[in-house]
């Protein structure tokens, strides 16, 4: 017998006897999925910057490491799809997809796959799965939109066809309006406007549609009647730009704005452009940002909201770690969007500014609590967002503003939210002399954060004493006026005139201040 065949027969006895004999076979070593996971987010980066062959190796090594990773599946499936291996990227990805049915990431995976393949069916039902899931995905939306296509010009036979249409094309406003008109002149009013307000959020995609479809909506539901549509302009940088489906993403952002503070305020927020702009040659800090973006945007709407958006993470230290910014009462903000899909918190909070919002304690649990996670609006803030819903958005107080308030009712508004404020601050700098008496040094440092200089404060107490100003009470406004001066900073130029706006008043005197206050 030839040693082969030796090495064979004596290879199958020693297996026979193990089973005759009921030994184990050698157990497989455990699963590291910690050990998988850094291998993982290796494999990730190097895919990233485009190394293909790194990225291939780590996520070998991961599934190894832990052979249930979903996410080294993945990685091995977009290493192939990059590659042109459908057949081995629709294996990993599917095998990713049984073992965790759920995800996103494997279901996009194959719809590209089965794009690719020329599989167009099979392709927009992944993604239609996806979105039925998570609606905020803005990869599928985007992939969605080029495969759904636009629908025929032609005018629709019936109302099924107009129907079919919409369904067949959801991003094409002009099919999508032609269905809920074709619902309004059935009697179908309810299902019209659902199929308007189906739309809305991509107005940018074609204006036209988009303002028919807010007209004969208004005409038809007597709740659309009382709301308001806000033109917005976003601006991306080359952060959000990098990412696929970008204009989705805002398009989703901003349609999350409009659900979470319409019981709030009344609004429609709609996208009018999209554009992008260059803050790479910029630092991070959000000032630095915001001057690159107005800088670059200098031909802009004259009317609704701008708004600039980053993925730059922030500076370390002091203001420079802000998430957003917003002109008080103004028109523009900057935003650090969140990289996890859905509503953005930071970009509500801005929103609330431009609504007159203030900010509230660390303690209360407020959508204006800068450092808070709640999504709930205080009932101090709900006060003033209710008296100003109906601002305007042209550029000026006067116009934007004042012209449309309720004086006496947002005077007060503003008056108990600064009453509360001021409270809590002589109430910490109370606690701070407490403390004094058993450990200075924390005493010191609680005293420093409740004098410290608060220009968002200071923009709240200059806008309440012009009101107090037209409602006659002018050492009122005076005193808030002072208060404004220093929350800004003696020093500052913001600073400075509001102490002297305070002087001028009180050298007119305020005698004729009948309120004695």
């Amino acid at each position: 017998m030839s040693s082969l065949a030796r090495s064979g027969f004596s290879l199958g006895l020693a297996a026979w006897i193990a089973l005759a004999c009921g030994t184990p076979p050698a157990p497989s070593p455990p699963a590291q999925p910690d050990l998988a996971a850094s291998l993982v987010a290796l494999g990730e980066q190097a895919f990233e910057a485009g190394d293909l062959a790194s990225a291939d190796g780590r996520f070998q090594r991961a599934l190894r490491a832990d052979p249930g990773s979903v996410r080294a599946r993945i990685g091995l499936g977009r290493v192939a799809l990059l590659r042109d291996d459908l057949a081995g990227a629709g294996a990993r990805f599917a095998s990713a997809l049984d073992r965790e049915p759920g995800s996103v990431p494997a279901r996009l995976g194959l719809a590209s796959v089965a794009r690719r393949s020329g599989r167009f069916a099979v392709a927009r039902a992944h993604l239609e799965r996806v979105l039925a899931d998570d609606l905020w995905c803005a990869v599928a939306h985007a992939e969605l939109a080029e495969l759904s296509g636009l629908a025929p010009r032609t005018p629709a036979a019936d109302l099924d066809e107009a129907l079919r249409r919409a369904r067949e094309h959801p991003y094409d406003l002009a099919a999508g309006f032609a269905a809920g008109a074709a619902l309004a002149a059935a009697g179908r009013s309810a299902d019209a406007s659902r199929q308007l307000v189906s739309i809305l959020w991509l107005a940018d995609l074609d204006p036209q549609a988009a303002r028919a479809a807010w007209a004969l909506l208004v005409r038809l539901d007597p709740a659309w009647s009382g709301r308001r549509a806000v033109r917005v302009d976003s601006f991306a940088d080359e952060s959000i730009r990098g990412h696929p489906g970008w204009r989705f993403r805002l398009r989703l952002a901003w349609l999350a704005v409009s659900k979470a503070l319409d019981p709030l305020l009344g609004v429609r927020f709609l996208p009018a452009t999209l554009q992008g702009f260059a803050s790479r040659e910029a630092s991070a800090s959000l000032d630095a940002i915001d001057a690159a973006f107005r800088a670059q945007a200098t031909h802009v709407s004259k009317e609704g909201v701008l708004a600039a958006f980053t993925e730059r993470a922030p500076l370390r230290g002091g203001g420079a770690q802000r998430l957003g910014q917003a002109e008080f009462l103004g028109r523009r903000l900057v935003v650090r969007l969140e990289t996890e899909p859905g509503p953005s918190r930071v970009l509500l909070h801005e929103v609330l500014h431009l609504y007159g919002g203030v900010h509230v304690a660390d303690d209360v649990e407020s959508l204006m609590n800068p450092s808070g996670g709640a999504f709930i609006v205080d009932p101090l803030n709900a006060s003033i967002a209710r008296e100003l819903r109906g601002r305007r958005f042209h550029g000026g107080l006067e116009r934007d503003v004042l012209a449309v308030i309720d004086l006496p009712a947002t005077t007060l508004a503003y008056e108990n939210a600064l009453r509360v404020n001021f409270a809590l601050r002589r109430a910490g700098l109370a606690e701070a002399v407490e403390t004094a008496t058993t450990d200075r040094v924390a005493a010191r440092r609680a005293a420093a954060r409740v004098r410290e200089l608060d220009p968002h404060l200071g923009d709240v107490a200059r806008f309440v004493s012009l009101l107090l100003w037209r409602g006659e009470r002018p050492s009122a406004a005076a005193f808030l006026l002072e208060t404004a001066a220093r929350l800004y900073g003696p020093r500052t130029t913001r600073g400075r005139e509001a102490a002297e706006e305070a002087e001028r008043i009180w050298q007119q005197g305020v005698a004729s201040d009948g309120s004695g206050r």
